[in-house]
């Protein structure tokens, strides 16, 4: 029997799996895949093998295995391209991670792909007003987001007013931030929301 061909990264020199992309260690996308030992069993059908990754990118999110999580939201994003909330669990897992810059990539990509996706909405402005580092924070286009996510729908919950009233701080629109966190407090009152 031959032996397994020993594959390390170039950049940080940790061991790769046979079929690695992404090093688990650096994050270095590799040039080439390292070459693949033969399949056991014939190859998923492109949906199938989309479902597959899916599950393992949750699952090795939700066990807070991120580069893991991020090497297979990427996967899945070559197989669909076109799909928004996709773009929004990659920059969350690189978010949760602590790359806020490619976080906000992937999520300027998801809005590209769909415009009008309130998550990725919310989720750009909320770190656009709130990051603790001024490099990021643009009040302006926080608000902008913020603002085209209520008259899509996220003024009918108190967390869309939230963000609003966060990006209108973040502009130094302190009245009208004032005004849309009072209004979030009583929409979310009137709901009977404890948060």
């Amino acid at each position: 029997p031959k032996m397994n061909q020993i594959v390390r990264c170039k950049a940080c020199g940790a061991f790769l799996r046979q079929g690695d992309r992404f090093c688990w260690s650096c994050g270095q996308e590799l040039a080439a895949p390292p070459p693949r030992a033969p399949a056991p069993r014939p190859l998923p059908e492109p949906e199938g093998e989309l479902l597959l990754l899916l599950r393992r990118a949750h699952l090795a999110q939700q066990r807070g295995r991120l580069e893991e999580a991020i090497y297979h939201w990427r996967e899945a994003l070559k197989l669909a391209p076109d799909h928004a909330r996709l773009y929004y669990n990659v920059g969350l897992a690189y978010y949760q991670w602590g790359k806020v810059e490619q976080a906000l990539e992937y999520w300027e990509r998801g809005l590209q792909k769909n415009p009008d996706e309130v998550r990725l909405l919310e989720r750009i402005a909320w770190v656009l007003a709130t990051y603790p580092e001024d490099r990021i924070v643009d009040g302006a286009r926080a608000v902008e987001l913020a603002e085209k996510a209520c008259r899509l729908g996220a003024d009918k919950y108190a967390g869309g007013l939230d963000v609003l009233a966060a990006a209108y701080a973040a502009a130094g629109q302190y009245e009208r931030a004032v005004e849309t966190a009072r209004s979030a407090l009583e929409q979310a009152r009137d709901k009977g929301d404890q948060e």
